[in-house]
């Protein structure tokens, strides 16, 4: 979402505030609360994709620099590394390791560190940024989001507070959006749709792109058997997508459901895909599904 401020300062920051507020649930305020009372060398939020982690890691290290959220991007003590697109090497924690070689104007000077999806890593920049946990440099804290914990080397994970980030309640979720001008049936609809995950609602309401897995999940309800065995082929390799879509998936047909319709043929074919997903996730907890033979 993108927030246009014309008012003082002090205005801003409180208006931020509602912002995160509404983001997170109050027992993640007091946890986030509690770290930045006393800021430990390394921090992990960790939530499912589409929650709005980044916004959640921005804020707190604004917080630790003393800086609004709004400018943290361009602190000089500020140093962030994503990679939308692809995967985060050693190059970009080489990049870390000359950043906190630089010089500081006061030894008691902050700086903070952040990666975005840090489950991107390779082996080889995770055991790189492993050092830098192992030791940390004076005055400095990084802070990590994730939605796939099982990707990060645990003694990673053994060296970095972790926040199990919550989303609010769906009647502070609704009441915000519907503030914002929207209805409050597309409002819950778009609950509906992703569970409550603040980046996905705001993306459905706001009409910008949508999580690629909401999109693929509608393309599969709305094909035909060939189309869907052609749209999940190769997904049943990768774990974490299959995972992704299933939610994805779960979620668009749920909100189907529970729309008024006179379509019986459209409700019918709506059960069918639930009851494929509730296969596919009873055999991802066991092994790696075949979607292409579940979801045919």
């Amino acid at each position: 979402m993108n927030v246009r401020f014309s008012c003082r300062p002090c205005q801003r920051n409180l208006l931020y505030s509602y912002y995160m507020a509404t983001l997170i649930s109050r027992g993640n305020e007091e946890a986030i609360s509690t770290y930045l009372r006393s800021p430990t060398h390394a921090l992990l939020l960790v939530a499912p994709k589409g929650f709005g982690k980044s916004k959640v890691l921005r804020h707190i290290c604004s917080q630790i620099l003393e800086v609004s959220g709004e400018s943290i991007d361009k602190d000089y003590r500020f140093w962030l590394i994503e990679n939308p697109e692809g995967s985060i090497g050693i190059d970009e924690i080489r990049e870390i390791k000359g950043f906190l070689k630089l010089k500081q104007s006061s030894k008691k000077d902050k700086r903070v560190v952040a990666v975005i999806d840090c489950q991107k890593m390779t082996l080889e920049a995770q055991n790189s940024l492993l050092k830098l946990l192992e030791e940390p440099p004076s005055n400095t804290h990084i802070i990590m989001s994730t939605s796939n914990t099982e990707s990060i080397l645990p003694t990673i994970k053994s060296r970095v507070q972790i926040i199990q980030l919550q989303p609010n309640s769906k009647d502070e979720l609704i009441k915000h959006f519907v503030s914002l001008g929207h209805q409050v049936s597309d409002v819950e609809r778009a609950y509906l749709m992703t569970g409550g995950l603040f980046d996905n609602m705001e993306k459905l309401l706001e009409g910008e792109s949508e999580d690629s897995s909401f999109t693929l999940a509608k393309t599969i309800i709305s094909s035909d058997a060939y189309q869907r065995l052609i749209t999940v082929d190769g997904l049943s390799k990768d774990k974490q997508r299959a995972s992704e879509l299933l939610y994805a998936l779960r979620r668009t047909t749920l909100a189907g459901l529970r729309t008024p319709t006179k379509n019986y043929k459209q409700t019918q074919k709506l059960h069918r895909a639930l009851r494929a997903v509730n296969r596919c996730e009873e055999q991802i907890a066991k092994s790696n599904p075949n979607l292409k033979l579940l979801l045919g």
